[in-house]
């Protein structure tokens, strides 16, 4: 075997950088934007997200206080983390924090997936262009949530899934959220307006 220069690796380097970087490569290899999980979610006490629901009624998140390494929001009682793998939400009752799961979770590739108690968990796109009241936003994450019971390979004939779509948009949050039922809306949430300190 004959030893390469160094400057035959750096042209071969080139080479499969200038390939990676075209999009054609990229999806194939699932080269997906090089953002940090905690950018689709800001957390800092005082933001403040407004959304809009099918139903009409609007609906105010507020970052309020913290408790331990969660960002809390005393109306939904939620409270949010960014932690080493991803973007983490926990249900609290009395201050304590139960059923932590992964709303966002590394990688963030699509096809990517996680569980978390009978939820399963799906990035489906990580460059999605979306228009809600809040605006259009670009390069968002979309991460589709399921009952593992319905992500089955043979599920009953005529059996419809129901499945709820979540869109972060980078350095504002969530954006939407959306239930369906095959193919059929039967919610939907939307951003139309947001604060951020």
């Amino acid at each position: 075997m004959i030893p390469l220069r160094p400057s035959r690796w750096a042209a071969i380097l080139i080479v499969i950088c200038f390939a990676a970087s075209s999009p054609g490569c990229k999806s194939y290899l699932h080269l997906d934007p090089l953002r940090k999980p905690a950018e689709y979610y800001p957390l800092t006490i005082g933001n403040r997200w407004v959304y809009i629901d099918s139903t009409g009624t609007e609906l105010e998140e507020v970052l309020s206080d913290h408790i331990g390494e969660y960002f809390y929001n005393s109306k939904t009682r939620l409270g949010t983390s960014h932690v080493n793998d991803g973007v983490m939400q926990a249900n609290f009752h009395k201050g304590i924090a139960r059923s932590p799961r992964h709303l966002i979770k590394k990688p963030l590739t699509v096809g990517a997936i996680w569980r978390a108690e009978d939820l399963l968990y799906e990035i489906t796109d990580t460059g999605k262009r979306i228009q809600v009241r809040a605006g259009i936003f670009e390069d968002c994450l979309e991460v589709r949530v399921r009952h593992q019971r319905e992500f089955v390979t043979h599920r009953e004939k005529g059996s419809v899934e129901t499945y709820v779509t979540v869109t972060f948009a980078p350095g504002v949050g969530p954006v939407e959220w959306v239930t369906r039922q095959g193919n059929r809306i039967i919610y939907r949430k939307e951003l139309v307006r947001y604060y951020l300190g």
